[in-house]
């Protein structure tokens, strides 16, 4: 059998150098810690054979709290969430048949959910799921596209913008999910910036459509491949706005269902790739203005 028949069993085999959505922090890891010491006093030998075994790490006995204290804390934070995992991989081994599998069974499900309750809690972007493994919340397509735009937003003329993104991550991580907060946030985070680029009051179709059409032109004066692109995906922006405001909250109207998990994570995270794209059109014409006014 070669290694690529091997399935992943812990975090740091999926995911090591990728960027984590890290979420360590003291409080996050206090908490955590006291999860794995009440689901461990009954298997302590069981889980440290596992955690030598399958991580290489050796944990000592784990049966005073305090070792287990100083032992989590001190692992780099891929560990600390392996062995996590590793408990929960322990716990299942325990399922049989039988009243001592039920009671296995039950607490499994515990520990699902305490782990998982404390990440929600903490803002970590990171859930246990039933491979045992700690995955991030969300892939990392969304992460990717969530960094790019923090990263575009990092000006005081964008603060507010960057604040409905906050405001969109935070709706996200709510359980139950709020996608339409999470939409309306990052349509607002969209708006902000449309608002920089002209004098318009709102976002809507009509409206990107006249504000933005001669500004990609400016762009991109020779009619290229570029500009005839960037008309396209101005439509396709015109397409998300109106997709949006399904999920606008209207004063003294009912409140918007909700979409999906999956139909919301896609709407913000086209949201996301929007609104950097907005901030690369208003960087283009504030240098413009520069260019020109240095040569006037």
């Amino acid at each position: 059998m070669s290694y690529l028949e091997y399935p992943a069993r812990t975090h740091k085999q999926l995911y090591v150098g990728l960027e984590e959505n890290s979420g360590d922090n003291e409080r996050t890891r206090s908490r955590l810690i006291a999860v794995f010491i009440s689901f461990s006093e009954n298997r302590t030998h069981k889980v440290a054979k596992n955690i030598e075994a399958e991580i290489g790490i050796y944990p000592g006995s784990l049966r005073v709290a305090s070792d287990v204290r100083k032992f989590m804390r001190s692992l780099e934070w891929g560990d600390f969430l392996d062995v996590l995992g590793e408990l929960y991989h322990t716990i299942k081994a325990e399922i049989v048949v039988g009243p001592r599998g039920d009671v296995a069974r039950r607490e499994l499900g515990q520990y699902l959910a305490m782990v998982n309750r404390v990440f929600g809690e903490q803002k970590a972007r990171l859930v246990l799921k039933n491979d045992g493994i700690i995955h991030p919340k969300y892939d990392m397509a969304f992460d990717q596209q969530r960094m790019a735009l923090i990263r575009g937003l990092d000006l005081d003329s964008y603060e507010a913008a960057r604040l409905h993104v906050e405001a969109c991550e935070a709706a996200l991580l709510k359980d139950p999910v709020d996608g339409s907060q999470a939409i309306r946030s990052i349509f607002l985070a969209s708006e902000n910036i449309f608002k920089q680029l002209g004098r318009k009051p709102r976002l809507g179709v009509g409206e990107a459509r006249d504000l933005l059409s001669p500004i990609l032109e400016n762009m991109y004066p020779e009619k290229t491949n570029g500009l005839r692109a960037s008309l396209r995906i101005l439509k396709s922006f015109g397409e998300w706005i109106d997709a949006a405001h399904f999920y606008r909250h209207e004063e003294g109207k009912p409140e918007p269902s909700q979409p999906t998990e999956e139909l919301g994570l896609l709407l913000v995270t086209q949201g996301f790739s929007f609104t950097r794209w907005l901030v690369d059109i208003h960087q283009f014409q504030i240098h413009n203005a520069q260019f020109s006014g240095e040569n006037s």
